[in-house]
């Protein structure tokens, strides 16, 4: 598939689409093995810095929205810097915490707004799961 234009059909072909895309970015040493679907305990790894400061959970949104064009990415891509700079990127700020923090800010920003929510929660993490269950380890 061609990774700047191309688009997923199914999730799994996503699936195999972002193991690439984050092979090329040199995230090889990123584990990408099969966890429970959602699992609370694995989120954290979402969180994880690699190379200075790439994540698993920013990595996987940035594609998604590249990937999805639309009002709802557009939208929404600022916010997800937000997050990067503001929330995970604060050192001095326990992952928990963060998950929280991430959490309530995808939370006020959907609000009661319908297609927001079936945008975001739907937005998936790798192999991990999506919005929605990450949103569920923080409290939602």
């Amino acid at each position: 598939m061609d990774i700047k234009g191309g688009r997923s059909t199914s999730r799994t072909s996503f699936t195999m689409d972002i193991k690439i895309f984050f092979l090329l970015l040199g995230l090889a040493s990123v584990s990408l093995q099969q966890v429970p679907i959602g699992d609370c305990n694995t989120a954290p790894s979402l969180l994880t810095l690699y190379n200075g400061n790439m994540t698993i959970f920013y990595q996987s949104s940035h594609y998604y929205l590249l990937t999805n064009v639309g009002a709802q990415a557009r939208n929404f891509y600022p916010f997800l810097l937000r997050i990067q700079r503001q929330i995970i990127m604060n050192n001095a700020v326990p992952v928990a915490q963060k998950i929280q923090q991430i959490t309530t800010n995808i939370t006020a920003y959907i609000g009661s707004n319908t297609n927001r929510a079936n945008f975001l929660y739907n937005i998936p993490l790798i192999s991990w799961g999506n919005y929605r269950q990450f949103t569920a380890c923080g409290g939602a």
